[in-house]
């Protein structure tokens, strides 16, 4: 699935970056009550992040989905190509329609963080 890292940069960063490993702990940390809600990394994701990361990375996860991949696909390149620490499932979702939310909330919540756009 290496493709997929290569032509998607901005989804690596975004999830190797804000979902690793520790994601849920740093959300504990910081005395959030649902530690696995993933809404507090993509705001952490859209206060740290300039405008153009953001906007390249909806641009990137478009991209993604648009690849049609099947969910075994998704769940190799986002666990083991983009070390992400996600399941989906968790949240009754699989990890295409995971991708869709992230996106969405991103395109949402652009305008809030930056003006500007």
């Amino acid at each position: 699935m290496q493709i997929i890292t290569e032509k998607c940069p901005e989804v690596k960063y975004l999830l190797e970056g804000y979902f690793h490993q520790m994601w849920i702990e740093i959300n504990r940390s910081k005395g959030v009550d649902q530690a696995n809600d993933y809404s507090h990394a993509l705001n952490f994701f859209l206060e740290n992040e300039p405008q153009d990361i953001v906007v390249d990375t909806i641009r990137d996860l478009t991209r993604l989905i648009d690849l049609k991949l099947s969910e075994t696909q998704l769940e190799e390149a986002i666990r083991k190509d983009y070390f992400a620490a996600v399941l989906p499932s968790l949240w009754k979702m699989t990890y295409n329609e995971w991708l869709v939310q992230v996106r969405d909330y991103l395109k949402a919540n652009l305008k809030r963080k930056h003006p500007n756009q």
